[in-house]
This record gives structure tokens, sequence and C-alpha cells, in this order.
């Protein structure tokens, strides 16, 4: 699990076969690859926000960094749920598709990429509701480059344009 600002995430890896493959987190930014050195079956990996109660929202905007290197193909989708039980499987979950509204990259360097925010989306369908963020990695080893795509992933933030936005637990401070 990682948390970043007030929120948490949960790593859930659904298949890596005999893959080695590591899930990190470093100054509170997420890491996904594989270890070039094995050739297996295509893996697939989620991290998983706590549910996000957005029951006071009306605006609610959802952007983040992310970076991509080591580039092979296009391996990572960034969905939204609203009956995702937490700790459960995700696939018995409906999500809605974000991948295509941010700027992800397609290409890259064969070493690390620019860690730079990727767009962002207004959530107002969401308002009165709580959802749940995953992003999705899904893909394999490029057994002649020998790697696989590595994402970098930081400052996830879903903000409210005004000062109506609730948060479980939250904590004021003067």
């Amino acid at each position: 699990s990682m948390t970043t600002g007030s929120r948490s995430f949960t790593i859930r890896t659904i298949t890596s076969g005999n893959r080695a493959m590591a899930t990190f987190n470093q100054a509170d930014s997420f890491w996904e690859t594989v270890n070039p050195n094995t050739f297996m079956e295509e893996m697939e990996t989620w991290l998983i926000s706590d549910k996000i109660n957005l029951a006071q929202a009306v605006n609610p905007i959802f952007k983040f960094d992310l970076g991509a290197g080591f580039y092979t193909e296009h391996m990572m989708s960034v969905l939204i749920s609203t009956d995702y039980e937490t700790g459960g499987d995700p696939s018995k979950a409906y999500w809605f598709d974000y991948t295509d509204v941010f700027d992800i990259p397609r290409s890259g360097p064969d070493g690390y990429g620019t860690v730079a925010t990727r767009g962002e989306v207004n959530l107002a369908k969401f308002a009165g509701e709580k959802i749940t963020v995953a992003f999705k990695y899904r893909g394999k080893l490029d057994y002649e480059l020998r790697r696989a795509t590595s994402y970098e992933l930081d400052n996830i933030i879903i903000s409210e344009t005004g000062d109506r936005a609730y948060i479980d637990d939250a904590e004021i401070v003067y």
C-alpha cells in the first residue's frame, strides 16, 4: 500500500506468471515495472484508491502526474468505479475508462521518462457519490528489447473548484 496526501492506495497483482516484478513507491511516487531478465505471459497489476467521498462535491477535478520510460507499448489504464468493493477483485466492478482523456505517453525513451501532469478531467457526473480511482498496468516484456514500459505515477489529485468538497475523517487546522 501507499499513501498520497490523505488518501491510501492498495496494490493488487492479478497475474504475474513466473516473472519477477517490482512494484514500489519512493517518496510517495508509485512505480511499476518488470524484470528485464525474465519473459513469461502478460502481467496485470492494479493501483486502487480507498473510497473517495464526493457527497458534497459539485465540480471535482481529477489529475495526476505520470512519466513513462523504457517504452515498448502502452500498458496503463485510468479507471473510476462507483461499485468496487474495497479489497475485492477489481474484475467484479464496473470501471469507467478515462485513459484516453489523459495524455499518457504513447512513446518514450530507452531510459526513464519525464514526469508531468497528463491533463485533467471533470468528475461532476460522480458528484454526490463515493468513487474508487484505479490505475491498471497490463502488459508483457518485449522479448527482443528485453524490457517493458515502466511508469512513475505521482501527485494524484481530486480537488473541488469551490469549498464544498468533503473528505472523510478530515481534521480542521487553524
